[in-house]
């Protein structure tokens, strides 16, 4: 049924149109796909893990784009919870498509779109302030700072007795030792701090994960010294993205006619992985976009409302994508990655009712001999690693039998057709555990004592505390040495901040401002700087890195005596890079990445994994005071289909396990303990083949 919107329609030619070029030769768009395309009403879509639903969103911004300009000059709004759905956008419709990212249409993150549309254009109009790092990590921990310099301050009314007391019970649990204690106590309320803001809707201090006013009284001295903090740093044009959140209310409130603008200039407005915005997007979407009584209006909301992982400081239960009262919801249940068997145990985890149907092709045939049971590997204490002091490298027992199960496959051709193998292990709770390593409490350094905390944090991060940080945390797969180039610029850079080095206009250089400040100061000093960098890039690596700082204290202070002058020099002569660099046992070893057999198998967190398509995928299970595991067998979701409601944790590791176990496209495996196992025989009445009726058993 075609369906006509602003006077547009597609039609089954526009979808022919788009299969040709997004789909390959033997592939087409099945009804429920082509009903999406066409749909161009309000509406929620509904999706299971890969189900082409970029792909069909793909294929409708395609037709739409080439039917642009539209006769009311209104344009396309396309939003994501992060970079990487907005990535695939831009890769494959640029070329093709290149109107769709032209005024007045904007595709990009939702962070970005508050950041654009909202929050700047409201301190620019009414505070006249332009702000030059919207960066969490950077507000975190300069607010940090602030307040270390003043929180025993008579004069600040000792504002660390705020915080204090609120936890030095809690540290007094985890040690006996005063010094201890205090050390516990400052981190807890380090962590505390940097969350603290100053609400500019009701003029309170508040705590941005829980929203808690903890001081309201503007005559209370310590109420007066916070918002000062908070100011001073705002008057240095630094800003965390969820602040960002917080000036769009305000002004909503005050300037209410931007809802109306934003209608007017989007008409079409389509949300791709809708189940990660949190409480606050969601409102913000809702608030401008999701109005009945709005005529010729788009507003579609796409996902998997199974895979909403995302929440301020854990797992949520909660699911802030709901369904509203009227609201179409179209559903895609064919999965193209998932195999027969997998496919069975995924449904089994869903909170909200998923029947997958099971679609996967290669070149164009049913897939048949692909599919085999998920695993799951049984061990037990002896095949964990259960010393902090002395690790030994064979006991990564559990991800060798992994990397050797992946080796035979291997040599039986299971992988055929595959270019290049991609196997990852994946773990819930990677936090070190910082006063103990107890098995009991098994996480990620129990399956694998090489890992590094750090450098999986750097995957996505771009600001380091630590100036040594920028010269061991790049991408060591990047043979382009993109990654060691833009983290040396991101030092410089650190450097130029730390000690107060501006522009012109006085305000702190970005990659881009400075890059054209040297292009326009000296145009052969703007070459050189960049041709040294790629030279540093190329010369880096993880034993010489003593070496590299050394030079690079040089370099950038011959540059900055060039550009900046002399009087510069004299803030940084007692701050050498290499002082900071204290770099022992680095090798040219891979980076959370355990070999065996010439398989390498990378070891991450399920969050970091989110996105990606795995050829096999392992599943180790960790402790936070439970297991995922034993949380499951309340509802008996490794055995069959049976379901019943569980508590917060439960639900929590229900979505966790639902998002892992949809990764693999081969084999999927997951480590469970033998007495968890043995627990789960107890469910099933100590009849294992209830277990093997979904899963391969393979004890250790």
């Amino acid at each position: 049924m075609l369906q006509i919107k602003n006077n547009i329609e597609i039609t089954n030619n526009d979808i022919k149109y788009a299969e040709n070029i997004l789909l390959k030769k033997w592939e087409s768009f099945d009804t429920e796909r082509k009903d999406f395309i066409k749909n161009l009403d309000t509406i929620d879509l509904q999706a299971v893990p890969w189900s082409w639903k970029t792909t069909a969103l793909l294929a409708k911004l395609l037709i739409l784009g080439k039917k642009m300009p539209f006769p009311d000059g209104s344009g396309i709004l396309v939003l994501s919870h992060t970079n990487t759905a907005v990535d695939e956008i831009k890769e494959k419709l640029w070329k093709i498509a290149p109107k769709l990212f032209e005024f007045p249409n904007f595709i990009w993150t939702i962070q970005e779109f508050v950041n654009t549309f909202l929050a700047k254009p409201y301190w620019v109009n009414y505070l006249g302030i332009r702000f030059q790092h919207i960066d969490t990590d950077y507000y975190e921990n300069k607010i940090v700072k602030k307040f270390r310099k003043i929180y025993w301050d008579k004069d600040y009314d000792k504002v660390w007795n705020l915080f204090r007391f609120r936890h030095s019970k809690k540290s007094e649990k985890e040690s006996s030792d005063p010094e201890e204690i205090k050390i516990i106590c400052n981190k807890y309320i380090d962590d505390e701090v940097k969350w603290l803001f100053y609400d500019f809707l009701d003029n309170k201090i508040k705590i941005f994960w829980v929203d808690k006013a903890i001081l309201v009284d503007k005559t209370n001295r310590k109420f007066q010294w916070l918002k000062k903090i908070v100011f001073d740093l705002l008057s240095e044009w630094i800003i965390s993205y969820d602040y960002a959140y917080n000036l769009w209310f305000k002004y909503i409130r005050d300037y209410p006619k931007i809802i109306k603008i934003l209608q007017n200039r989007f008409k079409f407005v389509f949300v791709d992985e809708m189940q990660d915005m949190d409480e606050k997007q969601n409102r913000i979407l809702e608030k401008l976009f999701y109005k009945k009584k709005i005529l010729n209006h788009c507003f579609q909301r796409i996902g998997d409302i199974n895979q909403a992982i995302y929440s301020w400081k854990k797992i949520s239960e909660k699911f802030y994508w709901k369904n509203i009262k009227n609201r179409k919801t179209l559903k895609i249940r064919g999965s193209h990655r998932l195999t027969q068997k997998v496919s069975k145990v995924v449904q089994n985890f869903w909170l909200n009712y998923v029947d997958i149907t099971w679609k996967r092709k290669i070149n164009g045939l049913d897939n048949r001999d692909i599919s085999k049971k998920p695993m799951l590997l049984i061990y037990n204490n002896s095949h964990l690693n259960d010393s902090e002091s002395s690790p030994i490298v064979e006991d990564n027992k559990i991800l060798e039998k992994f990397s050797d199960i992946i080796k035979k496959k291997k040599d039986e051709w299971y992988f055929e057709g595959v270019e290049k193998i991609v196997s990852k292990a994946i773990i819930w709770n990677a936090k070190p555990q910082e006063k103990w390593f107890k098995i009991e409490q098994c996480r990620v350094k129990h399956y694998f004592y090489d890992y590094d905390n750090v450098w999986a944090k750097s995957k996505h991060k771009t600001w380091f505390e630590k100036e040594k940080d920028y010269l061991v945390y790049y991408d060591k797969e990047d043979k382009s040495y993109k990654s060691k180039y833009n983290n040396i610029v991101r030092l410089f850079l650190k450097i130029l901040r730390k000690y107060d080095i501006k522009n012109d206009n006085e305000k702190y250089f970005n990659k881009i401002s400075l890059l054209k400040y040297l292009q326009e100061e000296d145009l052969e000093k703007y070459k050189n700087f960049k041709e040294e960098l790629f030279i540093f890039s190329k010369k880096l690596n993880s034993s010489n890195v003593d070496y590299i700082a050394w030079e690079l204290d040089a370099f950038f202070e011959r540059i900055l005596e060039e550009i900046f002058g002399k009087k510069i020099i004299l803030k940084i002569k007692d701050s050498k890079i290499s002082t900071n660099i204290n770099i022992t046992d680095l090798s040219d070893k891979k980076n959370n990445i355990y070999t065996n057999n010439d398989i390498d198998v990378e070891v991450w967190t399920v969050h970091s994994v989110k996105w990606e398509t795995h050829t096999c995928t392992l599943y180790m299970e960790s402790s936070s005071n439970w297991y995922e595991s034993r949380e499951k067998i309340k509802y008996k979701s490794f055995l069959w289909e049976d379901f019943c409601w569980t508590p917060s944790h439960g639900k929590q590791a229900m979505k966790m396990l639902y998002v892992w176990l949809s990764r693999p496209t081969h084999l999927l495996c997951y480590a469970i303990h033998e007495d968890r196992y043995n627990e789960l025989l107890e469910v099933a009445w100590w009849n294992e083949s209830k277990i093997e009726k979904l899963w391969k058993i393979c004890k250790l």
